[in-house]
């Protein structure tokens, strides 16, 4: 009996020490691993979740107060054009550009400010037709990274700060004049001219349609010239320019603010001849050179009053910056200037 006992005993101690099988091993390593794994994604998911709240946070609308008037992001981003919107760099600009039409206007009578404000119109009316109309400037200035909004801001900014300037802000002396130009006597040239006349059609876009109806008019405006027919009479009749009432006269030209299209096809041109339709940045044109004159230096009578405006206009520059960072530094030591965003 105690042999049995003995033996008995002998084999539950042997199953007691026994090492555990594999599959049980991997078993354990597997629930183990799956533990971790679960506990390391419900980390990383919280961590994502704090990391992304921030960046799912709408921006603000309002990203300055001056003397207790909001800029708003929406009146700020209007003015940014082009594949600059978003930049953090475009939105602070444009803010500030706000800023500095907003000190300029401040305390001005309201009827000041429109007269103001009509003159900027009418200046963006004037470089809009220069620059072969409105989707032309519109396309020239989201290249630049700006709206049309912009440009009007800064017109009536420059118009506003100047109308506060002293009188003698932008005045020049005869020395000044008189060092420019011998500093600079070589860049005081008179550009080659063209004298021309011209049949056109504008083209507000390049849908099949309204070109074709274009290029009609042009086709048959060539027919007639080609029959002998006065230019006058036939830009009378068929140019839809304002200058189609003198004939299509467009009187000398410089040749370096003619589109690169039309400067190319009169280069091939003798005084006398006329161009077959060519396309422009603003539309189809039938060009007649009638003179040409060559590029020159000019004297220092002639170039005076360039001088005087090249002087007048750095003076100008300086003296509305000046105006306007003291404006802006008035603000800020009275607390009235506050930025809702970082600088």
């Amino acid at each position: 009996m105690a042999d049995a006992n003995s033996r008995q005993g002998t084999q539950v101690g042997r199953q007691q020490g026994r090492r555990p099988r594999p599959s049980k091993v991997l078993g354990l390593i597997l629930s183990q691993s799956l533990c971790l794994s679960l506990c390391l994604s419900l980390c990383l998911s919280l961590t994502s979740v704090a990391h992304a709240a921030p960046r799912n946070k709408p921006p603000a609308s309002v990203l300055a107060l001056l003397y207790g008037e909001p800029i708003r992001r929406a009146e700020a981003e209007a003015a940014i054009g082009g594949d600059h919107l978003g930049h953090p760099l475009a939105l602070r600009q444009a803010v500030v550009a706000v800023l500095d039409l907003r000190l300029a206007l401040r305390g001005m009578q309201p009827g000041a400010v429109r007269t103001l404000t009509a003159q900027a119109e009418t200046l963006a009316a004037e470089v809009e037709a220069h620059q072969g109309g409105p989707a032309a400037w519109t396309a020239q200035l989201a290249a630049l990274g700006q709206t049309p909004t912009a440009w009007r801001r800064a017109a009536l900014t420059r118009l506003a700060v100047a109308a506060q300037l002293p009188g003698d802000a932008t005045s020049v002396t005869e020395a000044a004049i008189v060092d420019r130009y011998q500093r600079r006597w070589g860049r005081f040239v008179a550009p080659a001219q063209v004298l021309l006349s011209e049949i056109a059609v504008p083209l507000a876009s390049d849908a099949t349609p309204e070109v074709e109806r274009a290029r009609a008019v042009l086709i048959a405006a060539h027919e007639r010239l080609e029959r002998s027919e006065p230019f006058a009479q036939v830009a009378k009749t068929l140019s839809q320019t304002p200058d189609a009432s003198r004939g299509g006269d467009r009187g000398w030209v410089g040749a370096d603010v003619l589109d690169v299209a039309l400067r190319n096809a009169l280069d091939a041109l003798q005084p006398g001849q006329r161009t077959r339709p060519v396309q422009s940045a603003w539309g189809l044109h039938i060009l007649w050179l009638r003179e040409r004159q060559a590029a020159r230096k000019l004297s220092l009578a002639e170039a005076r009053p360039l001088v005087v405006a090249q002087l007048a206009a750095e003076r100008g520059q300086v003296a509305r910056r000046q105006w306007l960072d003291s404006a802006r530094a008035k603000a800020e030591k009275a607390g009235q200037l506050r930025w809702m965003v970082p600088k």
